[in-house]
Formats: C-alpha cells, structure tokens, sequence
C-alpha cells in the first residue's frame, strides 16, 4: 500500500476540516444566513466526495496494515463528524461548543493517523 495516498488523503482531509472552522468563525462573525445552493451544498459535496474516497482508502489500508491504534469504526465516525460540521459550519445558530467538539475529534483523529503512517514509514 501506499502510505503517500494515505497521507495526501488525510491532509486533503485535514485542510477541509479547517475550512470547516474558517468558515465557521466567520459565520460567526457575520452572523448571516448563507445561500444553500450557492455556498452550503458545493462545500458540502466537496467534503463528503473527499471524505468517501479517504474512507474506502482507508478501510483497503486497515485491511492490510492491521493498524494498533486505528480502527475502521473510527474512520467513519470522523467521516460522520466531517460532514456534519461541513454544512453546520454556515449557520451561525450553530452550538459553538458543539461545533468546535466535533472539529477538534476529526482534527485529534486526522492527525493521529498521520503520526501512524508517518511511524510506519520510518519502521517505528
């Protein structure tokens, strides 16, 4: 397996997660209702498109590495996360501690994942 796809995968994922968050803050900000169709779904499908194909990578690179400490429930529960907070992010009614719990576990988790691949890259 390629730990490069893994990797990119997961920065894609990383990066998305912190638009999720910049999105969010200025929301907040502007404390204005978005357009759906013009702002929400685009985003919305871009993380869910992103966070499939990281997903059914991830599921092939369990299957074959038998990662100690990720397991594939833990995948799709930050892909649920992910997605939640992608359109979440737009309104400003959103529980600001609610949001920002989900946005530090995909955050807490995406990152644990690059610490794994990075590991067994480097044989540790």
């Amino acid at each position: 397996m390629d730990y490069e796809n893994v990797r990119s995968a997961t920065n894609d994922l990383i990066r998305l997660n912190n638009r999720c968050n910049e999105i969010f803050e200025e929301t907040r900000r502007n404390d204005k209702e978005p357009d759906f169709y013009q702002q929400v779904k685009p985003f919305a499908d871009e993380v869910q498109g992103t966070s499939e194909k990281w997903l059914e990578l991830m599921g092939n690179w369990i299957k074959k590495e038998n990662p100690r400490y990720i397991h594939l429930i833990q995948c799709i529960q930050t892909v649920e996360n992910l997605n939640m907070i992608a359109v979440q992010a737009f309104y400003p009614k959103t529980s600001y501690n609610r949001f920002k719990s989900h946005y530090q576990s995909v955050d807490f988790q995406l990152k644990n994942i690059l610490k794994h691949v990075s590991d067994c890259v480097h044989g540790n």
